[in-house]
C-alpha cells in the first residue's frame, strides 16, 4: 500500500514536469516565431517609413521656404529697382563725359567768336550714316534766316578752339530750320591756305571728305595745310575753319591741282550747332 502511494506521487510529480518542459519549449518556439515575424515586418516597412520621414522633412523645408517667399521677393524687387538706378546714373555720366569736348569747345566758341549767335540742337537727319542734312529746333522767331551760317567749335591741329564749318541754311520756319552740310554732294565753298592764302574750290562727296582743287594749278599747297573759308561767293561767312589737307595731286590731262580735305567737324556726330543770326 504504501509502495503504490509512493509511485502515484512519482507519476504525479513525472506529469508535472512533463507538462512544465511542454510549456517551456511551446514558449520559446513562439518568441522564436515572433523574431522571425518582426524582422519580416521591419524589412516591409523600413522602405515606407525612410520615404515618409524624407517626405516629411521635404515638406517641412518647402514650408519653411513659402513662409519666406514673400521677403524674398520683396528683396528681389528692391535690389531690381537698385541696379535700374544704377544704370540710370551709369549712363548719365557717360552723357557727360562724351559731351565734355563739346562743352569746352562750345563754350571758347562762344568767347571767341564776333558773331552773334544761336545755339540749336539737331533733331532729325536723313538716314544715311553722316550728318549731310539735318533739322534743328531754331526758326524764324529766333532770329534764323535761310543761307545763315552754321558753325560748331573744334579742335585745329594746335589745340586751338576754332569755329568750324557745319554747312548752311537751306529752308525755315517758325520754329525749325533745315541744314546742308558742306559734305554734301550739292554742295562747294571757296577756300584759302591759311599758310599762304592760296585759294580754291572744295565740294562735298560721298564719305567724309571733301574734294577739290586750287585756282593755281602749281599752287603751294601740301598735306597738313588747314585751309578756312575765303567769304567769296558770299554763301558762307569768311574766316571759318574747314580743315586739314589730306592728299594733293596734280592732274597733268586737266591742268588741275586736286586736294582732298579731312574737314575739322566730325560729320557722323552732330548733336547741337550754333547759327549765325547777325
Amino acid at each position: 500500500m504504501d509502495k503504490l502511494k509512493k509511485y502515484r506521487q512519482r507519476a504525479i510529480l513525472l506529469g508535472i514536469s512533463a507538462v512544465l518542459i511542454f510549456l517551456l519549449g511551446f514558449t520559446n518556439t513562439g518568441r522564436l516565431s515572433l523574431h522571425v515575424l518582426d524582422r519580416f515586418l521591419l524589412d516591409v516597412t523600413q522602405p515606407v517609413q525612410t520615404g515618409l520621414a524624407s517626405l516629411g522633412q521635404g515638406l517641412g523645408q518647402g514650408a519653411t521656404s513659402l513662409v519666406h517667399l514673400p521677403k524674398l521677393y520683396r528683396e528681389n524687387k528692391a535690389l531690381e529697382k537698385e541696379v535700374a538706378a544704377l544704370a540710370d546714373e551709369n549712363r548719365k555720366l557717360n552723357q557727360i563725359i562724351g559731351q565734355t569736348d563739346y562743352l569746352r569747345a562750345a563754350s571758347e566758341l562762344k568767347k571767341s567768336t564776333d558773331y552773334k549767335l544761336v545755339e540749336a540742337r539737331v533733331i532729325g537727319k536723313d538716314p544715311s550714316n553722316y550728318f549731310s542734312n539735318f533739322e534743328i529746333n531754331r526758326g524764324k522767331k529766333d532770329g534764323v534766316k535761310k543761307d545763315a551760317t552754321v558753325l560748331l567749335g573744334v579742335d585745329d591741329p594746335q589745340g586751338i578752339i576754332a569755329q568750324g564749318l557745319v554747312g548752311r541754311v537751306v529752308d525755315v520756319g517758325d520754329n525749325w530750320a533745315k541744314v546742308t552740310a558742306i559734305i554734301n554732294e550739292n554742295q562747294s565753298v571757296a577756300f584759302k591756305n591759311i599758310r599762304n592764302q592760296e585759294g580754291g574750290i572744295l565740294a562735298g562727296k560721298s564719305g567724309d571728305l571733301l574734294w577739290g582743287y586750287s585756282y593755281d594749278d602749281a599752287a603751294d599747297i601740301v598735306p597738313g595745310d588747314r585751309l578756312i573759308s575765303s567769304g567769296v561767293g558770299d554763301l558762307y561767312k569768311g574766316d571759318v575753319y574747314l580743315g586739314t589737307v589730306d592728299k594733293v595731286k596734280r592732274d597733268e590731262e586737266k591742268m588741275i591741282q586736286e586736294i582732298s580735305l579731312k574737314p575739322a567737324v566730325n560729320f557722323k556726330k552732330i548733336y547741337q550747332v550754333f547759327v549765325v543770326v547777325d
